[in-house]
Order: C-alpha cells, then structure tokens, then sequence
C-alpha cells in the first residue's frame, strides 16, 4: 500500500512539473512579445502560478525526505 502511495506521489509530481515547465514555455515567450512587466503582473503574480509553484515544492520535499 506505501508503495502505491509513493507512486501516486511521484505521478503526482512529475505531471505538476510539466505543468509548471509549459507555463514558464509560454511566460518566456510572452515576456519576448509583451514584456517583463506583464508578465510580472499577470503570470508571475497569479494565484493559480504560485499555488501550482507551492504545491511542486510540497510533493518533492514530500518524496524525498
């Protein structure tokens, strides 16, 4: 069962790091169109981002103690 667990985790964070490697993709690539300011204000400074950022924090922190 902690193994099923552990896998979960693991599927879990991986697949939230995708998420947040596309999401910096695309804030590269307006920051170069829009600029760094937006950007800033509206990736950077988004609930959602820095939600999703905590959370890949939490899982890998969680995996590898």
């Amino acid at each position: 069962e902690n193994y099923n667990y552990m896998k979960l985790l693991k599927r879990t964070a991986f697949s939230l790091l995708g998420i947040l490697l596309l999401i910096l993709t695309i804030a590269t690539i307006l920051e170069k169109i829009y600029g760094t300011d937006f950007v800033n204000e509206y990736i950077y400074s988004s609930v959602p981002f820095v939600i999703l950022l905590g959370s890949n924090r939490n899982y890998f922190l969680i995996i590898h103690r």
